[in-house]
């Protein structure tokens, strides 16, 4: 996402702002999303190892390398429940051009409302309600709804997540000594013992045990700013309460988390089930490892409140908008697959040909075709997909053999040589395949396949029908 960033915003004719636009380009391009799409879920697998793995459960060759899917003997881990990482991982994948998935991808990680109707993420550590509006003016995409689901506004639902984990500790004051009005952001971070944690309010997560040891992000807060100007007064004071306190670095500016009562942290053992108090000392801790992945969204939170720079800038960028385009024009049930074959008729289509009635034909119908006369024949496709053709004709030849264009959606792809089927009229009966002339990458929409022969000793071509092979 900040490669597509700096794409728009080096958007001048400059030679080396053309480089950085086609390089930024080149790297997109080259991901491949397909690869990383459990095919069952149509969810994102987690992580890909290119190394071997103590638990190889999920092999899996990419670029002749072998490696493992991240997970478990019993399953790999994909993500399943709504985060902003899901959203923006399907964006960028519906998105490509070179390794496009289904737009259905979208509706295909978890999503259900709690009993006070918010979308709740698996940790529920604010960032993973944060992250995609960091780029992406999330109250203006205007989505549409996914199968047997209410059109969701993420905007929104962010705003809810804060204002519950602001209640949150707002009920919960006295658990910790750090909790209060200027200090609520529960959010990822690395805590006091040194360890990765996805700290998070129980009341705006689906897991059961949520770790909590007093432990709060400057990140999580400040990046609040960006969700509506009734936020602006909490990060203020935030702010201010965090120079008083002595926070600020003169260099680096914010710490990326701070903790007032060590005393009280647990080191939490899940797997085990226990917690061992590991602190001998009392005091303030404060993490001074600034994190880019915290502390960038967080800029970029201030400055969207302020101009709205990186939401005007992902807004016009072309990849950005293709996404958004097919997610609002194509099918988003995620587990609809493109038929393995589709027939097309010839008699069924549009032509200025002659129809006959032949005993051997598909339907005992063809459509006699000659010389720059056509056949158009239309079908749809609801998911993206690549398919080859064949065309089964017949060719009642005497002289030189006709060439037939194939044009698809109005362009010329390729020609086939209607070789002779057998003179004396026994020919127009007797049927030829001309096998996968082309491979062709269709979008999900409606389609024309046109065959015109342009060649030959002007008897003409009977188009029997045209089959559509799906390519994996």
């Amino acid at each position: 996402m900040g490669i597509l960033t700096a794409q728009s915003y080096f958007d001048t004719n400059d030679s080396t702002e053309i480089e950085i636009r086609q390089r930024a380009q080149s790297i997109y391009n080259r991901v491949n999303w397909q690869s990383m799409l459990e095919s069952s879920s149509q969810q994102f697998y987690l992580g890909w190892k290119p190394e071997k793995d103590e638990n190889p459960a999920h092999p899996f060759e990419i670029s002749g390398k072998e490696g493992y899917y991240s997970g478990t003997m019993d399953r790999s881990y994909t993500l399943d429940y709504y985060t902003d990482e899901a959203s923006i991982v399907s964006l960028l994948a519906i998105g490509s051009e070179t390794f496009k998935v289904p737009a259905g991808v979208f509706c295909a990680w978890k999503r259900k409302k709690d009993s006070d109707g918010l979308i709740r993420t698996y940790p529920g550590a604010l960032f993973t309600y944060q992250f995609l509006h960091a780029f992406i003016d999330t109250n203006n995409l205007n989505l549409p709804s996914c199968p047997d689901e209410e059109v969701i506004n993420w905007y929104e639902n962010t705003r809810k997540a804060i204002n519950e984990n602001l209640n949150y500790i707002e009920n919960n004051s006295n658990k910790f000594v750090t909790y209060g009005p200027d200090a609520w952001g529960l959010s990822a971070a690395e805590g006091p013992f040194d360890k990765y944690y996805a700290y998070g309010a129980p009341t705006i997560a689906w897991e059961n045990t949520v770790p909590e040891d007093g432990t709060i992000t400057y990140y999580s807060m400040v990046s609040s700013i960006s969700f509506g100007k009734d936020f602006y007064p909490r990060v203020s004071s935030v702010l201010r309460k965090s120079w008083e306190n002595w926070h600020w670095h003169s260099r680096f500016g914010l710490p990326d988390a701070f903790n007032d009562e060590i005393n009280q942290a647990y080191l939490i053992e899940n797997k085990k089930g226990i917690s061992t108090k590991i602190f001998k000392e009392n005091g303030k801790w404060i993490q001074r490892a600034l994190f880019a992945i915290d502390q960038g969204p967080m800029l970029m939170h201030l400055e969207n409140s302020r101009t709205g720079l990186i939401w005007n800038l992902m807004a016009k960028n072309p990849n950005i908008q293709r996404a958004l385009e097919r997610i609002k024009t194509e099918n988003l049930d995620p587990f609809l697959k493109a038929p393995d074959k589709i027939f097309l008729e010839s008699e069924n289509g549009i032509s200025n040909g002659q129809i006959m009635s032949r005993s051997n034909a598909s339907e005992q119908k063809t459509v006699l075709l000659k010389i720059y006369e056509s056949c158009n024949v239309s079908f749809k496709l609801d998911v993206p997909a690549r398919y080859s053709f064949d065309i089964k004709y017949s060719n009642d030849n005497y002289g030189p053999l006709e060439t037939v264009k194939i044009l698809v959606d109005g362009n010329e792809l390729g020609q086939f040589i209607a070789q002779d089927t057998g003179d004396s009229g026994y020919g127009w009966n007797i049927f030829e395949s001309a096998s996968s002339i082309i491979t062709v990458d269709f979008t999900a929409s409606n389609h024309n396949i046109t065959l015109i022969p342009y060649d030959g000793d002007g008897y003409g071509v009977e188009i029997d029908n045209i089959i559509l092979n799906r390519v994996d």
